[in-house]
């Protein structure tokens, strides 16, 4: 009887089935799990074994690098191990790239993954034009706040400063580690805290969702080390984050002392006699219109005028007439407190306003008038001084409008009883 040539010689290994073979290799290489031995039904194929284990290895070594684990081993070689260790080898290196591109390196470049390489190395140039541009404004505005006449500061969300320019040590004495961590209300007088405080508060609610508010624009005297005090404009913007969260303020304080100054020279023009210092008469009724809307109940009024100004003027001249009137001037103003208002309405004429005053006051303060009179007869002068004097109080509303009328034909009465004397020593 013939053979079968295709049955097994007696004591041969049974031949592997190929299409088994190939499914068991095609499932390692692209199936989401692969068992990690060889199935036992093919553990007899010689070299199978091996090889299947290197593809588990392999596929387990790409896994990893495809998950960002750049630190596994490959114990296998050949050239696609050879290849993996070198793109591993590769991604560590870049990995230590970036870090140094962290760093601030920009050197850095990158030639091994095509397309990649040149969108790391187009941000790399970016990041390095970038860097430069933030570093060049940086050193402006370094250059701007450190040489700056105002003084610069930052402030965090809980109004604490975090950064002082040297122009608040050239302006207020103080040292920049003196201030970091103050609350910014401290540089300010004290009076004025409470006032700034609602200030803020009213500014930040009214710019509430506005991303690029006008800044607050406040004047408050600033505290200085030597004890006294600057006056400043201050602006004041809030900084926020990209979620609309408030990060701190940024403020900048501008000297103003010579503006205060002169706008305080400005206001003391408008409301004084220039050559007694005495108020004027726009500011005695201003205040008196004031006294009498407020009806501040008594008002009094007491008015007078200097005798024989006119004789001086005309014998010893206008100079010797200004001296006169501003003895005038001085007798009234030692008369009286400094809350009361003593004026000169002009010429020879003058007048007081006692708010709040009753007769009896206004009785003491007419002997007060008369005795610093007496006594500016006594002094060395070469000008006697006399005054006549006349006084008139509204205690209703309905008087108020007849005071200054009163006062005044009271005062002329009194004039008219006057003799001309002189307040001269006697000759020799």
């Amino acid at each position: 009887m013939i053979e079968d040539r295709c049955a097994p010689m007696a004591g041969s290994a049974a031949q592997p089935d190929l299409k088994r073979v190939l499914e068991v290799l095609q499932g390692a290489l692209q199936s989401a799990t692969a068992p990690e031995a060889l199935p036992e039904d093919l553990l007899g194929v010689q070299g199978l074994a091996p090889l299947y284990t290197q593809v588990i290895d392999l596929r387990r070594f790409i896994l990893g690098l495809s998950q960002g684990d750049l630190r596994q081993k490959l114990a296998h070689k050949g050239y696609l191990a050879g290849v993996l260790k070198m793109f591993q080898s590769n991604l560590s290196h870049l990995t230590w790239q970036t870090q140094m591109l962290a760093g601030g390196d920009f050197s850095q470049r990158v030639d091994f993954l095509g397309d990649f390489s040149i969108a790391f190395n187009s941000m790399v140039e970016r990041l390095r034009d970038a860097s430069r541009a933030i570093h060049e404004s940086e050193e402006r505005y370094r250059f701007l706040a450190e040489n700056s006449v105002d003084i610069i500061w930052r402030l965090d969300a809980e109004h604490h400063i975090i950064y002082a320019s040297p122009a608040d040590e050239r302006i207020r004495g103080f040292h920049y580690t003196e201030v970091l961590g103050q609350e910014v209300w401290r540089v300010m007088q004290p009076d004025f805290v409470a006032l700034m405080q609602e200030r803020c508060r009213g500014y930040l609610a009214s710019i509430a969702g506005n991303s690029d508010p006008l800044p607050l624009r406040v004047e408050v005297p600033l505290l200085c080390k030597d004890g006294g005090s600057v006056w400043a404009e201050i602006l004041s913007k809030p900084v926020r984050g990209n979620n609309g969260s408030l990060l701190g303020f940024h403020l900048v304080a501008r000297d103003i002392s010579q503006r205060k100054a002169y706008e305080e020279q400005l206001v003391f023009v408008s409301t004084h006699d220039a050559l007694t210092g005495l108020h004027n008469r726009a500011h005695f009724e201003a205040e008196f219109n004031r006294a009498a809307q407020g009806r501040a109940l008594p008002v009094s009024v007491i008015m007078a005028d200097v005798d024989g100004l006119k004789a001086v003027n005309d014998n010893l001249g206008h100079a010797a007439g200004d001296e006169m009137i501003k003895a005038a001037a001085d007798i009234l103003r030692r008369a009286f407190r400094t809350g009361d208002l003593v004026a000169r309405l002009g010429g020879d004429e003058f007048a007081v306003l006692l708010v709040g005053a009753d007769e009896h006051c206004v009785a003491q303060s007419l002997k007060r008038i008369r005795a610093e009179q007496k006594a500016c007869c006594h002094r060395d002068s070469a000008v006697p001084v006399r005054i006549s004097l006349g006084a008139a109080t509204a205690r209703t509303p309905a008087e108020l409008g007849q005071v200054l009328r009163e006062a005044d034909r009271r005062m002329y009465k009194n004039k008219s009883e006057h003799k001309i004397a002189s307040c001269a020593r006697p000759s020799s």
